[in-house]
């Protein structure tokens, strides 16, 4: 666009040129040929050299002015050419930031939809620290009571352990009198029963010894047999000779 008003400018600045030059060569003579009065000298001839002088003059002033007007006016579209570009790059630039508004825009929009989506996020993840906390709290509440119930347990394990230890205790020592009784038992009973030997023997006056048998577990009827007799004894001589047999004496 810049390039083709240079071309027409320069082609009208020739054309008004030769136009100039034209009118120059064809225009008339101040005197036009014919004789001037003189008002002091009469009549005179004005010379031709001189009436071609002064057109010529006036010409060259014509175009000069004309010239300067042109280069003036060519100037003054040379600028306007300039601005009219300048212009048509600012539009482009102005389309071309509204592009870029526009796409800012969008990318803003995405940015407030991504902003959104992490307030959710962080709202959510509140919910859950709080719900967590609260889990945390209620899980120590119970490991508290757990503790307290397992330490009163255990102490109630304890005592009862202690009691029946002692109760163990005071029965091993019953036991324990029970079979110092039954020793001294016995030994009343080997006592005894060394003294009945001896007084059967002397009895009987044999110096073997026999054995003693019992017909039943309670004792009723018992019969001591020395040297292949038997002979009636008492209760209490049948649970001696049980005795004697299951000491092996």
């Amino acid at each position: 666009m810049p390039q083709q008003q240079l071309s027409q400018l320069h082609e009208s600045r020739q054309s008004s040129e030769s136009r100039t030059s034209v009118t120059s060569s064809n225009s008339p003579s101040p005197t036009n040929g014919k004789t001037q009065l003189s008002p002091s000298h009469g009549p005179t001839t004005v010379p031709r050299r001189n009436s071609d002088s002064a057109v010529r003059i006036h010409a060259v002033k014509s175009s000069k002015s004309i010239e300067s007007n042109l280069s003036m006016k060519f100037d003054q579209t040379l600028h306007m050419a300039d601005l009219t570009a300048e212009n048509s790059d600012l539009i482009q630039e102005r389309d071309k930031m509204k592009l870029e508004i526009l796409e800012l825009r969008d990318r803003l929009q995405d940015v407030e939809k991504d902003n959104e989506g992490l307030r959710n996020d962080l709202a959510l993840s509140e919910t859950l620290r709080k719900k967590a906390e609260s889990e945390v709290k209620s899980l120590k509440e119970n490991r508290g009571k757990v503790l307290r119930g397992l330490s009163t347990q255990t102490e109630i394990a304890t005592a009862q352990f202690r009691l029946d230890f002692e109760n163990l205790k005071k029965q091993l020592e019953s036991k324990e009198e029970v079979i110092a009784l039954q020793e001294k038992k016995i030994k009343s009973l080997i006592e005894s029963n060394c003294t009945l030997r001896n007084g059967l023997e002397q009895v009987q006056g044999a110096p073997s010894m026999g054995h003693i048998e019992s017909e039943d577990d309670e004792g009723v009827q018992s019969s001591l047999v020395l040297n292949g007799h038997s002979r009636r004894v008492n209760p209490v001589q049948a649970e001696l000779a049980k005795f004697i047999k299951q000491l092996d004496i």
